[in-house]
């Protein structure tokens, strides 16, 4: 799987098929900016397609699942761009 992030406000997730090569998967929306930043956490028990967070100069941070286009948590608290996205499980 390969997540993107834009300038027009979504990200795109490419799914690799076998003898197929990357196709486009899914169109993740909700940030009201570019998208600077994204990082793919791995399944989980409470998650087990694991999570894709992303981070935009609309100051927000989100976490997707892959079961819908929209974001399932939205972080806010930031006064500037987000930048930089990395998760660790403790």
């Amino acid at each position: 799987m390969v997540v993107t992030g834009s300038m027009y406000q979504v990200m795109h997730l490419f799914c690799c098929r076998e003898g197929q090569g990357f196709r486009e998967g899914l169109i993740l929306g909700g940030h009201n900016g570019f998208v600077s930043a994204v990082c793919v956490l791995p399944p989980d028990e409470e998650f087990p397609n694991g999570l894709i967070v992303t981070g935009s100069n609309d100051h927000v941070i989100h976490a997707y699942t892959l079961d819908s286009p929209e974001p399932k948590y939205r972080l806010t608290g930031h006064t500037g761009n987000g930048t930089c996205v990395c998760v660790c499980t403790l």
